[in-house]
């Protein structure tokens, strides 16, 4: 899974390292790692099941980065749309 191979390993070992830059803001491995904690707890509290699919109507943008990392860990399946990217 994305989220085992990367981000997991990453956080543990360049915990302070940037990983996204947003709006000119430093956001760390640490942080992101959090951040996606968080939201795969909230799909689980919002009845997303192992095995549900969510459809990612985003554009590229570190909201679209946690998700598809938070779908991984929660192992939901994210099915982006990247028409909504075309559009901006």
């Amino acid at each position: 899974m994305i989220y085992v191979h990367s981000l997991g390993r990453a956080s543990r070992y360049y915990t302070q390292r940037t990983a996204l830059v947003v709006d000119g803001a430093a956001v760390s491995f640490k942080a992101l790692h959090e951040r996606v904690q968080n939201i795969a707890a909230a799909l689980a509290a919002n009845g997303f099941a192992a095995g549900d699919r969510l459809a990612l109507l985003l554009p590229n943008s570190p909201e679209y980065i946690e998700l598809v990392y938070a779908c991984s860990l929660a192992r939901r399946y994210c099915s982006p749309d990247k028409r909504a990217a075309l559009r901006n």
